[in-house]
C-alpha cells in the first residue's frame, strides 16, 4: 500500500486486492500509477475489471448510486461532493456515471486526466518532505511497540 496516495485511493486498493485474494490470483502494477491496464493480458485485464467493480460497488453500491442519482448533475461538484459523502475519490463516483451511460467516455478521459494533473501540481508545490510513519516515529524518539 502507498502511504503518499489519498486514503480514499488507499480504502479502494484494499478492496480491489481483496478481490484478487478472493481468486487466490496476485499481480502487482508499479507502472503508470495503475493506469496500465491496457497493457495487460486479455484475461488479466478481465480480473482487473473485475476487481476494480468488486472496490466500487462495495464501497458506493449501485443501489445507493440509484437512488442519489437523479438529485445530482454530471458535473465536477457533484463528483466531489459525493466522493466525500461515499469516502470514495472522485473517480469511482465518476466511473459509476460511465457506467451507467451518464458521461461519455472522452468526459471520463478528460475529468480523470485533468484531476491526475491536479494532482501531480498539487505534489509539486507541496514544500513539506514526505517521511514515513516510521521514520517519524524514530526521529522523534517516540518508542514503536
Amino acid at each position: 500500500m502507498n502511504s503518499s496516495t489519498a486514503k480514499t485511493r488507499q480504502i479502494f486498493t484494499i478492496f480491489h486486492e481483496l478481490w484478487h485474494l478472493f481468486l487466490r490470483n496476485s499481480s502487482i502494477d508499479f507502472l503508470n500509477k495503475g493506469r496500465v491496464i491496457n497493457y495487460y493480458s486479455f484475461s488479466s485485464r478481465i480480473i482487473e475489471i473485475q476487481a476494480n467493480k468488486f472496490a466500487s460497488e462495495f464501497l458506493f453500491p449501485t443501489s445507493e448510486f440509484k437512488q442519489i442519482v437523479s438529485q445530482y448533475a454530471a458535473n465536477e461538484k457533484t463528483f466531489s461532493d459525493l466522493s466525500m459523502i461515499f469516502s470514495v475519490s472522485k473517480e469511482v463516483i465518476l466511473r459509476r456515471y460511465l457506467d451507467n451511460e451518464m458521461v461519455s467516455q472522452s468526459e471520463y478521459d478528460a475529468l480523470t486526466a485533468k484531476w491526475a494533473e491536479e494532482q501531480q501540481n498539487k505534489k509539486k508545490s507541496d514544500k513539506k518532505v514526505q517521511v514515513s510513519y516510521y521514520y517519524r516515529d524514530v526521529l522523534s524518539g517516540r518508542t514503536l511497540y
